[in-house]
């Protein structure tokens, strides 16, 4: 026999996350370069649905205009797909085999290192191809949430949005994905935490101020961190567990499984 038992905590905001409403929310990126030769580019993502085509970034100058774009839904799948465009050509892409879960955190991470496109799920390598590097060119139509073509808007919370100018390691991708930047990293290009209060802005917390703009009043959802105590487990014993918040409009949010 077992018993269960599930703790409850009420939870202060520590910084937040912006929700984006799946019909004409998204973040507008200043003008840049961006890309060039070896990058990093990662976000934590939570899927409210798979609508085709979402984007966690796309960054361009139009369709098939020198293209950087991470999808974490290739079609209707949920499954996450980066292409690199020089011009309107493909040089690289790569598509994970599984689909990340709906209303659950999932941490999207990218890399090119020389020739190699990785894509990393929560610090997991889910695939990787060749690829050329993308072109020296300023972009002009760089969006978080919205994709340079006719596809569906995110229907997704996203958080810590950071995009680095080297290709970080797995080991370098798990030690951070969870952990607050200080903003002078080697590399890093820009992070947005969404963490403002109020306003239009989503500020860059890097050394580089590419602050950004939030289009059409996306909604900011507060975070926050909780911890419980257990009793009484026996030793020698694998446990599993699952986080679960309700938002004060009964809302739930479904964590991944854990065990220790």
């Amino acid at each position: 026999s077992y018993q269960t038992n599930t703790p409850s905590l009420t939870l202060a905001a520590e910084g937040a996350a912006i929700q984006l409403d799946g019909v004409d929310d998204y973040v507008d990126v200043p003008d840049g370069v961006w890309f060039n030769g070896d990058f990093t580019f990662e976000g934590w993502v939570n899927p409210q649905s798979f609508g085709n085509w979402s984007r966690l970034i796309d960054f361009g100058n139009g369709q098939n205009a020198d293209n950087v774009l991470l999808g974490y839904s290739a079609g209707t799948t949920g499954q996450p797909r980066c292409e690199v465009r020089q011009g309107t050509t493909i040089v690289g892409a790569v598509v994970a085999t599984q689909p990340i879960p709906l209303n659950q955190w999932s941490h999207l991470a990218v890399t090119l290192q020389g020739s190699t496109l990785t894509l990393f799920i929560n610090g997991s390598v889910a695939a990787a191809s060749s690829s050329q590097p993308p072109r020296n060119v300023v972009r002009t139509l760089n969006f978080i949430g919205r994709s340079n073509w006719a596809d569906t808007y995110a229907n997704a919370l996203f958080d810590e949005v950071r995009i680095w100018s080297v290709a970080r390691s797995r080991a370098e991708i798990l030690a951070g994905m969870s952990q607050r930047l200080s903003g002078n990293e080697l590399g890093l290009r820009a992070c947005w935490r969404f963490d403002e209060a109020t306003g239009t802005a989503a500020l860059d917390s890097s050394t580089n101020a590419q602050h950004a703009a939030l289009v059409n009043n996306p909604e900011r959802v507060p975070l926050g961190q909780a911890a419980v105590t257990l009793t009484g487990l026996p030793t020698g014993a694998t446990y599993h567990y699952r986080a679960v918040a309700t938002d004060t409009n009964g809302v739930k949010t479904f964590g991944a499984d854990q065990s220790f």
